[in-house]
Order: C-alpha cells, then sequence, then structure tokens
C-alpha cells in the first residue's frame, strides 16, 4: 500500500523554501531524479491497472534510496523501461 503524503502547512512553506535554497546544488539533482523516478514507476503501476504494485511496493520497502538494481527489478516486472542510459 502507498502512504499517503503529509500535507506541507502553507505557514511551514518559507522554512521549507529556505532550506531547498540552502541545499547542496547535487541533493536538487539527485531529489529531481528520484522524483522523476516515482513517477515513472508509478505511471508504469497505473497503465498496468496497479496489479503490481503491492510486488513493487515490497521491493520498496525498507529501502531510503533506489539502487540500479532495485530498479532493473522494477522494469523486469513491468515489462517496462524505467530509466534508459545513452551508451
Amino acid at each position: 500500500m502507498i502512504k499517503k503524503a503529509k500535507v506541507l502547512r502553507e505557514e511551514c512553506l518559507p522554512e521549507f523554501q529556505t532550506s531547498i535554497d540552502l541545499m547542496p546544488v547535487e541533493n536538487k539533482i539527485y531529489v529531481d531524479k528520484i522524483m522523476a523516478i516515482a513517477e515513472r514507476i508509478s505511471d508504469a503501476i497505473k497503465r498496468q491497472g496497479g496489479k503490481h504494485e503491492a510486488e513493487i511496493s515490497k521491493i520498496l520497502s525498507g529501502r531510503q534510496n533506489l539502487t540500479i538494481r532495485s530498479i532493473c527489478k522494477i522494469e523486469a516486472i513491468l515489462d517496462e523501461k524505467i530509466i534508459s542510459i545513452a551508451l
């Protein structure tokens, strides 16, 4: 089951924006990429009618970071590319 995201209260936005502004560039790049990967996984699950959601959730549970191996497992389950690299 996918957990519901916490809602950011409007009065917290200036503090949140300040923390983003102070974040190192590599962290901003990481967040952008991880969010794009998460969106791709979510879209792929939706296209398949959610039939693999539990299996993918099990792979991702307990992990702080996606690994190449976990992304490959998800790609195999969904039979769909999540990330691609130009060689």
